[in-house]
């Protein structure tokens, strides 16, 4: 009988909630994943990969097992072109599918989607103003975010502007990963995977740390809606 995978190694720790294990588990499982010849992205011809660019969502989450991934609640990672961890977020209210397609991160079909206001969508139009820029503001796309009425839209331009940066405008190449987490009952499970990404986050500081890789940032402070 074959024994865990280090992704399941991973979810198991952060489960349990014990950080040793948990820095543990990340650094053996984040080497895998990004390991030149083991570190596949999801195509086609390889529906299993646990990394996929976020262009490519859309097609993934129709295939297994993304579809069972993308069903449930629980954190997701995204990673910049040059294979370091980028940005953590979680979902405890809503799956990770809706979370990605309905509310802020890629749409379902890229290319019918030319104008739409998805995180990753503005970071791609932005990512040509970037490369003209001084490299820290984007001016269009800094007085979009001046503009903003609605706080709760701000951070999604906020982040837009940061993944194009750390993707030096190599937009198109940053992927994620999802690690689906059961967290029990309905009412303990926002503490409860807010909890478990505090960990993960905390574990890969420490791996960008060790490589000497920048720092990764979280999701900001959340209201009820998740938007």
């Amino acid at each position: 009988m074959p024994g865990k995978t280090r992704r399941e190694t991973l979810i198991e720790a952060l489960t349990c909630g014990h950080e040793q294990e948990v820095n543990k588990a990340f650094a053996a499982w984040y080497k895998d994943l990004t390991d030149p010849i083991k570190g596949l992205f999801w195509s086609d011809s390889n529906g299993n990969a646990q990394r996929v660019h976020w262009m490519d969502a859309g097609k993934a989450h129709r295939d297994q097992p993304w579809e069972g991934w993308f069903s449930q609640k629980g954190l997701y990672l995204w990673g910049d072109p040059q294979g370091r961890p980028m940005y953590m977020g979680m979902t405890w209210k809503n799956t990770l599918g809706n979370r990605f397609f309905k509310q802020r991160y890629v749409p379902v079909n890229v290319t019918k989607s030319p104008r739409s206001r998805m995180q990753l969508m503005l970071a791609r139009r932005y990512a040509r103003e970037w490369r003209n820029s001084d490299n820290w503001r984007i001016p269009e796309l800094a007085n979009q975010i001046d503009k903003i009425q609605h706080e709760r839209e701000k951070p999604r331009y906020r982040d837009a502007h940061r993944f194009v940066q750390r993707s030096h405008g190599d937009v198109d190449r940053i992927w994620f990963v999802l690690l689906p987490l059961d967290s029990g009952s309905s009412e303990a499970s926002r503490g409860w995977i807010e909890a478990r990404e505090n960990l993960l986050f905390s574990a890969a500081k420490v791996y960008c740390s060790k490589n000497g890789w920048p720092m990764p940032w979280k999701g900001e402070e959340r209201g009820k809606s998740q938007a």
